[in-house]
């Protein structure tokens, strides 16, 4: 299912129509297997805005909706999984196809990447799994 995002504030009966909280409408009627409880919650962005660490807590908070199936007759909340976000590092962009040249198109101010709060979220794709750059 496709889930489109709209730019600025929705209120009313909009609210849940786009974006994280149309995923969180979509999720909170779902039932997944016990082993996604509290699941790492892998994302890449097209371009890393300016993230508040509000916004990231509600979007994992919306990632995190559903129920967990414990047994054919008990379900459990998922649970919070940790925000894992894929952002390529420096020497990823060197040596890709297109070299730095390539990196032009990775939108995301140094600021808004170096963030406190985000360093422990950054990840790399890697041959062996999801390595923390922390």
């Amino acid at each position: 299912r496709l889930v489109g995002s709209a730019p600025g504030w929705h209120k009313g009966k909009h609210m849940n129509s786009f974006g994280y909280l149309k995923l969180r409408s979509i999720l909170e009627s779902k039932t997944f297997p016990a082993q996604f409880q509290k699941a790492p919650l892998v994302a890449q962005f097209s371009s890393l805005g300016s993230l508040s660490k509000k916004w990231l807590d509600r979007f994992t908070q919306s990632l995190s909706a559903g129920m967990a199936e414990i047994s054919p007759t008990e379900t459990k909340p998922l649970g919070l999984g940790r925000l894992q976000i894929i952002w390529p590092t420096v020497e990823e962009v060197r040596v890709s196809l297109e070299g730095y040249a390539g990196g032009g198109s990775i939108p995301g101010k140094t600021t808004n990447v170096e963030k406190d709060f985000l360093q422990n979220m950054l990840h790399v794709w890697s041959t062996d799994g999801i390595h923390c750059r922390g």
